[in-house]
């Protein structure tokens, strides 16, 4: 079995057929989506062109639209509730490269809508692409950076907005694929969710040193999903036939689509260099499909497992050699800790039968459910965050920490892991007045959703007292996980996922 019987993909023979029946009218259409106005700050014959879109919309269509934003309140906490802000890491990553790589440009391409942001983008050094129009949902907005892999002559580099602080280990990536000898090089990961969420090249993390003509095939591409014309499933022969996710015009998702079934066959046979990151302990069946499919597309298609930085660096260059810090337990700055006490859940949990560590127990306790601690922290507590802490986690021999990875400063929530609730008919009917997809909320479906009653959380003190207005207004039935994991849906929300165990603790 290779890739191409198990994943439907957009042949030379299907563009051809676009070619001869798609209407004038169709095309008119897709150049108000993917036109561009004018061409601002462009550089001649970079060494690197990093690519990248900038527009605001929700995530899904069914969403609804949001509110217009001007110069001042695009960075605001009020419209950010609904929205990440991509503005300050993109002008940070451009000017990183404009002051590391001179020669190579960084390119934007820039929803209508967003047009007062040239200057701010020129000023750092970006070439900017103003579209003629904005974008519907996710799309064709996030898809408007593989526009950049047309009629190149130096290696594209594409990246998502708030990834721009990162560009040039990218770089790095796309100098290695030049030594390697072939074409591009991809991040595969797993998207997640209840269907086949597998993805073979990452649409934030890629690079290619060969033009392809997308604006014809993402044309195309489109033409035929929205015709019915793209099979949308994966298919095991004889196994299981499964949904792939994100497939739907113009949700979340779809740019992915078409790089799985248009680009990644294509770039396979131009040879790839795959990397796929240390901390990742599976992708599943579907990555070694990838893997042979690629390899046998072109022999000189190389696998990079790169590993723990903390183990591929001799004790010689470790920035941390002869590192002498005592302090067991570090803390986010600006944080109370509180501990709040869970049910037991198990004779397995064997967190229950040790003795904790002595900065555990200098933390104030809580005796509680999450609803009434939101409260308390909302009305008592002054610091920007706080912690609800499980206080029977037990804390590693070598130290550990709680949540100071400095990108969940742009987050609301961050949480440790999910879990999965079937959704009754109540909440079905509650999801289907707020407007959530059917398709995700409907009667007995499984739902993903956060794990407030996990090892630990950390809680953007503002958001809070938010979440826990709106909270308090639910219908018994609807938990905090729920209606948090609505938010996320509807965008109102910034998270970020992490565990117990990359902070140094042991949760059993």
């Amino acid at each position: 079995m290779s890739w191409t019987d198990v994943f439907p993909v957009l042949t030379d023979d299907d563009v051809d057929f676009f070619d001869k029946h798609a209407s004038f009218e169709w095309r008119t259409t897709y150049d108000e989506w993917f036109g561009i106005e004018r061409a601002i700050n462009t550089k001649e014959n970079p060494s690197h062109l990093v690519a990248t879109s900038l527009f605001l919309r929700r995530d899904l269509l069914s969403n609804g639209t949001l509110d217009a934003v001007d110069h001042e309140s695009i960075r605001n906490a009020e419209w950010l509730a609904v929205s990440k802000n991509y503005v300050d890491p993109l002008i940070k990553g451009a000017a990183l490269l404009r002051k590391s790589i001179p020669e190579a440009a960084f390119r934007v391409y820039l929803s209508n809508d967003l047009a007062f942001l040239v200057d701010d983008l020129v000023n750092v050094g970006c070439e900017v692409y103003l579209m003629k129009g904005g974008s519907i949902s996710h799309n064709p907005g996030a898809m408007w950076r593989f526009l950049a892999l047309e009629n190149t002559s130096c290696p594209v580099i594409n990246i998502d907005a708030d990834h721009a602080p990162l560009v040039l280990p990218d770089i790095a990536r796309t100098q290695a694929a030049v030594r390697v000898g072939v074409g591009s090089w991809r991040v595969p990961y797993n998207f997640g969710g209840p269907n086949e969420g597998y993805r073979p090249v990452n649409a934030s993390q890629f690079g290619s040193l060969k033009p392809y003509p997308t604006g014809k095939l993402m044309q195309a591409f489109i033409w035929h999903n929205l015709h019915g014309r793209m099979r949308t499933t994966c298919n095991l022969d004889g196994l299981r036939e499964a949904e792939i996710a994100g497939t739907r015009w113009p949700d979340y998702g779809f740019d992915e689509w078409f790089l799985l079934s248009v680009m990644y066959p294509r770039m396979a046979v131009e040879g790839l260099l795959t990397f796929v990151p240390w901390d990742i302990p599976s992708l599943g069946q579907f990555f070694t499909l990838d893997i042979e499919y690629c390899t046998w597309a072109n022999p000189k298609s190389e696998l990079i497992n790169y590993p723990n930085p903390e183990f591929a660096l001799g004790d010689a260059i470790r920035p941390w050699a002869g590192w002498t810090e005592v302090t067991q337990l570090k803390v986010r700055s600006e944080a109370t800790v509180m501990c709040r006490f869970r049910k037991k859940i198990g004779p397995s949990h064997g967190i229950f039968k040790h003795i904790q560590h002595d900065g555990i127990e200098e933390f104030p306790k809580y005796a509680g459910d999450l609803q009434s601690f939101l409260a308390d922290a909302g009305t008592n507590l002054t610091a920007p965050w706080f912690v609800d802490l499980n206080p029977q986690l037990h804390l590693s021999s070598d130290g550990g920490e709680l949540f100071l990875d400095r990108r969940y400063g742009d987050c609301d929530v961050v949480f440790c892991g999910y879990y999965f609730a079937k959704i009754t008919s109540s909440i079905s009917e509650w999801a289907r007045r707020n407007e959530l997809d059917e398709q995700v909320w409907g009667e007995g479906k499984l739902l993903k959703v956060p794990k407030l009653e996990g090892p630990m959380t950390l809680w953007k003190a503002e958001f809070s007292r938010r979440f826990h207005a709106e909270l308090v207004d639910q219908v018994p039935f609807v938990k905090a996980e729920i209606l948090l994991r609505a938010w996320m849906d509807q965008g109102r929300v910034a998270t970020a996922e992490t565990t117990a165990k990359q902070m140094g603790w042991k949760a059993r």
